[in-house]
């Protein structure tokens, strides 16, 4: 049975995007690939194998559970668990292999007590601005002691995450910078995200954690312009009809036709990500031709004026976003940001995988 509506995400543009970020990296940092949110909506395991194999080093999550999802995949690479983990999920860090995030004494206490192998590896946090996660000033000296303590477990490196990574004067990174290079006292760190380690790359440190740069997007235009996002969205019309001028579309007919109209009904709606704050500015493709959205977006379905497109017929693929429809411009319609679309898209939205 054909999709209603489905995403196709490129992998030639994955790995364009993976070589343009590799090429700007110093020597020394190694990629890390951000793939959490089931890799921003693209599918976490299909992406994790395309930058593995175009030379990431390391893959990173959001939690235990997304970790093991890559190892029961198949993917052996290292994996960094950015967000925290339960008590009861120290045991499965170990087991499979994941390196956690740390910045609290009872997360060493925790990994402590499942008897991990000597010399396991962590990611000790700082907290250096964000305000989120990592440790304070305030609690550095018991985190210490407790590490001090902890005969099995390893600081393999330090970091912290950039709060204004994309701003462009850099002054707080900076602050940032400087706050985790005194933290680290000599140890191995890491802070770029992805806009940063498009603005500021020379900083290096042990990795660089790259999210959606990746997937063809970043705040910089000049990078921007570079960078090929890998993801089309695609729904099917379902209906077509001619409504008289004024007839109502959607509910609580807040469109009118204004004239006669060509409406084509797209089977996409919410449900699947594609949000009602969308209208009244969101467009579509229709036979290559602008569709505005005619009224409200429901659950299941979306109305556009076909007026401008050649004859539709039931069947017709329509984009949502792709050429011409980035996430970015979206995001503009919705007021929101491009990681929020791509990562709002359903997901009963099946995706296939092209070259």
């Amino acid at each position: 049975m054909p999709a209603r509506n489905w995403v196709e995400i490129s992998r030639a543009a994955l790995r364009h995007n993976c070589d343009y970020v590799r090429r700007r990296l110093p020597p020394g940092t190694e990629l890390c690939a951000v793939v959490k949110a089931d890799a921003y909506g693209h599918g976490a395991v299909e992406c994790g194998r395309v930058f593995e194999a175009c030379g990431a080093g390391w893959l990173a999550v959001t939690s235990v559970e997304e970790g093991v999802r890559l190892r029961a995949a198949g993917l052996g690479g290292r994996v960094l668990v950015l967000a925290g983990f339960a008590a009861e999920e120290a045991a499965a860090l170990i087991e499979h292999r994941l390196t956690p995030a740390v910045w609290d004494a009872a997360q060493v206490a925790w990994l402590e007590a499942a008897r991990p192998p000597q010399g396991f590896p962590i990611h000790l946090k700082f907290d250096t601005g964000m305000g989120r996660l990592g440790v304070t000033e305030e609690q550095a000296p018991q985190v210490a002691a407790t590490l001090a303590a902890a005969a099995r477990l390893r600081v393999e490196a330090v970091f912290s995450h950039l709060a204004m990574g994309e701003a462009e004067d850099g002054i707080f990174s900076r602050q940032q910078h400087r706050r985790l290079t005194a933290a680290a006292e000599g140890r191995p760190w890491h802070l770029l995200n992805g806009e940063a380690t498009l603005r500021f790359a020379a900083w290096g440190g042990m990795l660089a954690r790259v999210g959606l740069p990746l997937y063809g997007y970043s705040a910089q235009m000049e990078h921007a312009a570079q960078l090929r996002p890998a993801l089309t969205w695609k729904a099917r019309v379902v209906s077509v009809k001619e409504l008289p001028a004024g007839h109502g579309v959607g509910y609580g007919a807040r469109y009118r036709a204004p004239a006669r109209m060509r409406a084509a009904t797209l089977a996409v709606g919410y449900a699947d990500g594609y949000r009602r704050d969308l209208w009244p500015e969101a467009v579509a493709l229709l036979g290559g031709q602008p569709a505005p959205v005619a009224g409200a977006i429901s659950m299941d379905l979306t109305t556009v004026d076909a007026g401008q497109a050649p004859q539709p017929a039931v069947g017709d693929e329509a984009v949502l976003l792709g050429p011409g429809l980035s996430a970015t411009r979206l995001a503009g319609w919705a007021g929101t940001l491009p990681y929020e679309i791509l990562c709002g898209i359903s997901a009963r939205v099946p995706r296939v995988y092209v070259d």
